[in-house]
């Protein structure tokens, strides 16, 4: 018996006719009966009564519907596996600075794996510039990198830099610190600071702003990593700017003071890809970043 025959005949006794089964197979409707009879004569019985308004199954037909219906979906089933396991599943590469890595993406993935529980999802730590010559050199599909006041980005030949918000950058400083909302950072000239080694985007954007407040800012704690800086600050040590991004919640011990200073002081955070045209689940990706920011703001 061909699988096709069986189709058209228990699609035929589902829908009533050979008409309606040739329009849902989209067949002919001699066809479905030229199916219908193939296996009637195989079998040597009558399978169906035909009558003006369609067909009806004889005692005969109901069994082959009943047990033609299961070894269609055992063969749909073979074919599914068969196909899945010759499938290479849709990866995407994402690299990502660290508090990007920790606070940004983590709930777009796992609602990426939810929705789609095949799709291969790998995240790489990268600050910039890796994350830059990762993507150039195809390693990367997408990279969420950063830059700070008094940076660039690096050389974008070749790579398409799309805008994905702006995180402030907060003052920080210890909960029994002088200094309240409306203060100038000028007045902040003889405080000794927290803040990255000279070569870090957050220690250039410190440089930044104190010169446009007409100062040189001393930086007496040096540290890369946000939360040493939190805990550097809650100690009494020096205040600090630090990412709106990281600061779910505000540590003990420390205060977020506003300044009075007309001046934008925020890191840009931006997706970096290789080609404008994207496969449609690096697409997929870009699109829930966007809506997790929109969602967060």
């Amino acid at each position: 018996m061909e699988l096709h025959h069986l189709r058209s005949f228990v699609t035929a006794v589902e829908l009533g006719s050979f008409n309606a089964a040739a329009e849902a197979l989209n067949y002919s409707g001699p066809a479905i009966s030229q199916h219908v009879g193939a296996l009637e004569a195989e079998l040597g019985v009558v399978l169906l009564t035909r009558h003006p308004r369609g067909v009806v199954t004889t005692a005969a037909g109901e069994v082959l519907d009943r047990r033609a219906r299961h070894l269609l979906d055992v063969a749909d089933g073979v074919a599914h596996e068969v196909r899945a396991a010759a499938r290479t599943p849709p990866r995407v590469r994402i690299g990502a600075f660290s508090t990007a890595a920790q606070f940004l993406l983590p709930p777009v993935l796992s609602s990426l794996l939810t929705s789609d529980p095949e799709l291969e999802l790998v995240l790489i730590d990268r600050e910039p510039p890796e994350g830059f010559v990762d993507v150039l050199a195809g390693r990367l599909d997408l990279t969420v990198t950063h830059v700070y006041p008094g940076s660039e980005l690096p050389d974008e030949t070749g790579l398409v830099v799309e805008p994905l918000l702006d995180d402030d950058l907060l003052l920080l400083v210890p909960s029994d610190h002088w200094a309240h909302d409306g203060v100038r950072l000028a007045d902040l000239e003889h405080e000794r600071w927290v803040s990255g080694p000279p070569e870090a985007q957050n220690h250039v954007a410190l440089e930044w702003a104190a010169a446009r407040a007409g100062f040189t800012p001393e930086v007496a704690f040096e540290t890369t990593d946000y939360a040493v800086t939190m805990t550097l600050v809650a100690s009494g040590l020096g205040p600090a700017f630090v990412p709106r991004l990281i600061l779910s919640s505000v540590p003990d011990g420390v205060r977020v003071v506003e300044l009075g200073d007309d001046m934008e002081f925020s890191r840009a955070i931006s997706l970096v890809s290789r080609d404008p045209v994207r496969s449609d689940t690096v697409g997929l990706v870009v699109d829930r970043l966007r809506s997790q920011v929109a969602e967060a703001a």
